[in-house]
């Protein structure tokens, strides 16, 4: 199984101060993830099979951007966004940032 997800990329309205500024002119990085799972059975007997499979999330290592500021209302953290270009924030946030590749290797049997 393949599986290919993609989130578009959010809008945001930068910083201004403008009376009248327009919403929503920017937007954070688009979102992509492909994840596959692969898996064989094997037949142990007239009632029982064994099943081994792999899963892999991420498999391209894709750094996708999952916790900047739920609701982006955070002034601050825009304004360091448009000033550095990190996502980050002032504190070196890293958990804006979804799970990069992991794999998961099982064993499994039915009856």
């Amino acid at each position: 199984t393949i599986l290919y997800r993609y989130g578009s990329a959010l809008p945001y309205t930068p910083p201004t101060r403008d009376p009248q500024p327009e919403y929503n002119t920017k937007r954070l990085k688009a979102t992509m993830t492909t994840d596959i799972k692969l898996e064989k059975r094997f037949a142990i007997g007239e009632d029982m099979r064994a099943l081994i499979f792999v899963e892999g999330y991420n498999i391209f290592n894709r750094k996708n951007l999952t916790g900047f500021d739920g609701q982006l209302t955070n002034l601050d953290d825009i304004s360091w966004l448009e000033e550095t270009g990190s996502y980050e924030g002032r504190n070196n946030d890293p958990t804006v940032w979804g799970n990069r590749r992991n794999f998961r290797f099982g064993l499994g049997f039915e009856f």
